[in-house]
């Protein structure tokens, strides 16, 4: 410092020289010594102060960022709209003047609330309404700590499950993550199409209307994920995908892929000759399943080409699902689908009448059952029931129905595929859940009075 000052008090001297002539000139620079003292104090001065405020703005910021956050206002929560949903059906007035919107799951622990972010949903946006329904301290805070992050450009849209009193860090964490919220339903075996529309018209969260019953046995019954606002029309799709992807997948496998436990050969199902005669498949190969069960490499390699014709044709897959529909409603037991499937085909090669009472009670309903606890009539079967004219009435007609009673889950197809080998031909309830199967008309006679004993006990 010293010697910039000594150096400015130097005399400034300029010379011009040419042939002829040489100019000097010297002139003092006038310096105000406290005025470059004071520039270069304050300049220091606010130096400090902007790197201190810098500082301590930043550790407030991270301390804001990463505290616990508030508990959220429930009221605002279940009145904000926040981001209109991407349904199918018109939005209403009110829902075309409205930008955002939260919601709280009705199934939802207390201790957790629901906030949904729309597809095209800006760091801004997010932000604000956060802090409005009071979930976030700050929204300019939790904007920085997103952008100083850098994951202003992985905020995903969705529904996101917060608890109250989670920090800003943490939220924008989850969000960041795209770990939503999930919504799941699930279409039991064994329901009807119409059940099953009805079941999704009562899914709240779904949107958009449903015209037409769907045809039974084209929809796969198993728990599915959704969306908040998501179109009923496009889950039943879903549910019909998931039944064609059923059939793909059993026409590659696992009867034409299972190494047989002694062998590398495939087995064939143990019912594959009544599959065949049910559907029309010709196959003169050694036609019986002994041959390829055993080892026979030829038998099972003509056997499985025979399967995969009976999959792939349309009037053979209906008849298949229409027995497996049979078989799923006479059965809630794992254990017993194969058995049970063994004794419809046991009696169709006989020719005898498959004498199910489901088919009976689809022949009166049409698939519309009553849904008050009482039982898909609203009250028991009765035996002049059984009188009714329908193609779907069992005991009158031979054979199969005309088309599935309701929509058979994977295992109950399976079972039709490879049922469980054996000579029954009766079965009754037993009582627990399970059945009684006979092999004669006397021995199914003692099982019906067994039934009938025990349901006397429980009245």
């Amino acid at each position: 410092m010293d010697k910039f000052i000594t150096y400015l008090r130097q005399p400034l001297k300029l010379k011009l020289q040419s042939k002829h002539l040489t100019i000097s000139t010297e002139k003092q620079l006038p310096l105000k010594m406290n005025y470059v003292k004071l520039i270069l104090g304050v300049f220091v001065f606010c130096t400090t102060l902007i790197v201190i405020a810098g500082v301590g703005g930043a550790l407030w910021g991270y301390s804001e960022f990463t505290r616990l956050g508030p508990a959220a206002d429930i009221s605002r929560i279940e009145t904000v709209q926040y981001a209109q949903q991407s349904m199918p059906r018109p939005p209403s007035e009110a829902q075309k003047t409205q930008s955002t919107t939260t919601s709280q799951d009705k199934k939802a622990a207390p201790s957790s609330i629901l906030f949904t972010i729309a597809r095209g949903s800006g760091l801004s946006t997010i932000a604000q309404n956060l802090h409005y329904v009071n979930i976030i301290h700050n929204p300019w805070v939790f904007k920085l700590g997103v952008l100083t992050l850098r994951q202003q450009g992985s905020l995903k849209a969705g529904e996101y499950e917060i608890t109250p009193g989670m920090s800003a860090r943490a939220i924008a964490a989850i969000i960041s993550d795209g770990k939503s919220f999930v919504r799941r339903f699930t279409v039991r075996e064994g329901l009807t199409s119409f059940e099953t529309v009805r079941l999704l018209r009562e899914v709240e969260e779904l949107s958009g209307e449903i015209t037409s019953v769907p045809a039974e046995g084209t929809l796969l019954p198993q728990t599915y994920d959704y969306r908040l606002g998501e179109d009923r029309t496009a889950i039943i799709a879903r549910l019909q995908t998931a039944m064609e992807d059923v059939r793909a997948d059993l026409t590659t496998g696992p009867f034409l892929t299972s190494p047989h436990p002694e062998t590398t050969t495939p087995p064939a199902p143990t019912i594959t000759p009544s599959l065949f005669k049910l559907c029309k498949i010709k196959w003169e190969k050694k036609n019986n399943a002994t041959a390829a069960d055993n080892g026979d490499n030829e038998t099972s390699t003509e056997m499985g080409a025979a399967i995969t014709r009976a999959l792939t044709d349309d009037q053979c897959w209906h008849k298949i699902l229409t027995l497996a529909s049979i078989v799923e409603k006479e059965t809630g037991v794992a254990e017993e689908r194969g058995r049970v499937a063994g004794v419809f085909y046991n009696r169709l090669a006989r020719n005898m009448p498959l004498q199910t009472d489901p088919t009976v009670i689809y022949a009166i309903t049409k698939g519309k059952h009553k849904n008050d606890g009482k039982g898909p009539l609203g009250r028991r079967l009765l035996k002049k029931d059984l009188q009714i004219d329908s193609p779907y009435n069992t005991y009158k007609y031979p054979g199969l129905p005309p088309g599935p009673i309701a929509n058979p889950g994977r295992d109950a197809i399976e079972a039709v595929l490879d049922p469980e080998a054996h000579d029954y031909i009766y079965f009754v309830a037993d009582g627990t859940g399970g059945h009684l199967f006979g092999k004669t008309l006397k021995e199914h006679n003692r099982n019906v009075a067994k039934w009938r004993k025990i349901r006397r006990a429980q009245k």
